[in-house]
């Protein structure tokens, strides 16, 4: 059974920071897209906006899960660490 400290150790040890930049990413997509489709569908960009902005947001979070699992699998195997930059 693991404990508090052990699960917090891996926890430390995954990778999130593809999925983050997707989301950022899929925003700025889909907010430009859902402006193109809104005014050419339904002749207003500001609702094709609106379903755009959460459209590119999954489709970024998918992406960008995908690349993190890929990498939370090589660090698995190989043990490496992920460090912060400083700020």
């Amino acid at each position: 059974m693991k404990t508090e400290e052990n699960k917090s150790k891996e926890q430390e040890k995954m990778s999130h920071r593809f999925q983050r930049m997707g989301t950022s990413m899929g925003m700025c997509f889909g907010i430009s897209i859902g402006l193109a489709f809104g005014n050419l569908l339904f002749e207003h960009g500001a609702l094709g906006m609106c379903f755009g902005l959460p459209i590119g947001m999954l489709l970024g979070m998918v992406a960008g899960s995908a690349k993190d699992r890929k990498v939370n699998e090589q660090l698995a195997e190989k043990g490496y660490n992920i460090y912060s930059a400083p700020v």
